[in-house]
């Protein structure tokens, strides 16, 4: 059967109507944050609904880092949910995806500090598991290399780790990932990737970057 993204209600109708299978297009995905945000504020719960199903796995994968209450995870990304659907929360956000990770990990403090369990709370370690079926996609010459890049990846700080994932893989800004950290200065964020860059020299940086796209 044919597939058809479609967003005009009767052409939607003469499509089903001809026995084909319709799609409507998405709204939000061709909205900026900011005015994503808007409409939130807005009172729009498809806005919100859109957001909670497009970050929801990476803000489950962020909130491990720092707590293996897995509960405890899932009840604050609810709560960090509830709250933004407030009119008198935060009433401009440019970066979703920062707002969403710094808003979470305040959360989970608050709770484990509620519970009397802030020694629970981890220094996220950040590790990055490259993704074998993506390795198996190299060249011989290249697969060589892959315990290398781990090892290269394993010598780096927590920070570093964070810094490259927020980066390469969620796609942050170094003014959002200072955000996301707690860091005032954005130039720090610089001078940790440029440490973590040297010290990945050995490397091929593109190898890197094709596993990073199978976490």
């Amino acid at each position: 059967m044919k597939t058809l993204k479609l967003t005009d209600q009767n052409a939607a109708k003469s499509a089903s109507e001809a026995g084909l299978k319709v799609h409507p297009i998405n709204p939000f995905q061709s909205l900026s944050d900011a005015e994503i945000w808007k409409a939130i504020k807005s009172g729009d719960q498809k806005a919100l609904g859109h957001v909670y199903e497009k970050y929801l796995n990476d803000l489950f994968r962020f909130g491990c880092q720092f707590t293996q209450n897995r509960d405890l995870i899932k009840d604050c990304i609810q709560d960090v949910f509830i709250a933004i659907g407030y009119k008198d929360s935060d009433s401009s956000v440019n970066s979703i995806k920062s707002y969403l990770y710094k808003t979470l990990y305040r959360e989970l403090i608050r709770r484990l500090k509620k519970e009397g369990k802030s020694k629970d709370l981890k220094e996220g370690s950040f590790e990055i598991e490259l993704d074998i079926e993506s390795a198996m996609v190299l060249k011989d010459h290249h697969l060589e290399k892959l315990s290398k890049v781990q090892s290269g990846l394993k010598a780096l700080s927590p920070k570093q780790r964070q810094v490259i994932l927020h980066y390469y893989y969620d796609g942050l800004t170094y003014d959002e990932i200072a955000q996301v950290m707690g860091i005032q200065h954005k130039n720090t964020i610089a001078k940790l990737m440029t440490r973590a860059i040297e010290m990945l020299k050995q490397v091929t940086i593109s190898m890197i970057l094709l596993l990073l796209t199978g976490l």
